[in-house]
């Protein structure tokens, strides 16, 4: 599956300003007041919850009645938005090609995890303009065991994962200009990108290789100089 490129076409149009919680949903959830919609036009609605309130999210999570959610701690330009574009296609593709029916709940900043949760740090393209690519990270909050079931197996060490995700965001950038080193380890990163793009999920599939690249830093990408 090609890598989904985010624009400000898929962004939704909110007509408030505030934080807290949003959630997609085709009727209203709960006391929850209508703010805009997305880019299909599907209804958008918010509550004013602090952003370390992780309860009420996933409580209204629990109750099937929404299609996705998103945690905002600031709404001031279109693209602070993405968190809500990005619950919402997470969440088609899961119960396309997972069979996962829970709502996403995603945000831009990591959330505090809860009992038997963890946090997802997803690799995430936006394209503001035409030929620009900016990677980002957006947030997932998920239960312990709906992660086991994503993934197929046990998580990787996350504290690992979470201290590199710069290195991360920085090698998908090299990864789609063609500048990886001309290693071993780099060589077989290569070959297994050829059918598939640098998402969390693939770190996480092949993260002893990836433990391989973050330990030797000899090898590393250089952000100040073009890549032989």
């Amino acid at each position: 599956m090609p890598e989904r490129f985010f624009s400000p076409n898929d962004l939704p149009v909110i007509q408030t300003n505030e934080s807290g919680l949003y959630a997609i949903a085709s009727r209203q959830p709960g006391d929850l007041l209508y703010v805009g919609q997305t880019a299909d036009e599907t209804p958008l609605w918010w509550k004013p919850v602090p952003e370390k309130d992780i309860e009420q999210a996933l409580a209204l999570q629990a109750s099937s009645t929404v299609h996705s959610l998103a945690m905002l701690a600031t709404y001031k330009t279109l693209e602070d938005g993405l968190p809500i574009t990005f619950s919402q296609y997470l969440t088609d593709l899961r119960t396309k090609n997972k069979g996962l029916a829970t709502p996403c709940l995603i945000s831009a900043d990591p959330p505090r995890t809860p009992t038997n949760y963890v946090r997802i740090p997803h690799l995430v393209a936006y394209e503001p303009n035409h030929g620009t690519i900016l990677d980002t990270i957006m947030w997932e909050l998920l239960a312990k065991k709906e992660a086991v079931q994503w993934l197929g197996s046990p998580l990787p060490d996350q504290q690992s994962i979470e201290a590199h995700l710069p290195d991360l965001l920085q090698l998908r950038s090299f990864v789609r200009t063609d500048r990886l080193p001309t290693t071993a380890v780099y060589g077989e990163l290569k070959q297994l990108l050829s059918r598939r793009y640098l998402s969390m999920l693939f770190v996480y599939q092949h993260h002893q290789l990836f433990q391989c690249l973050f330990d030797d830093k000899s090898v590393a990408p250089q952000p100040d100089s073009p890549l032989q």
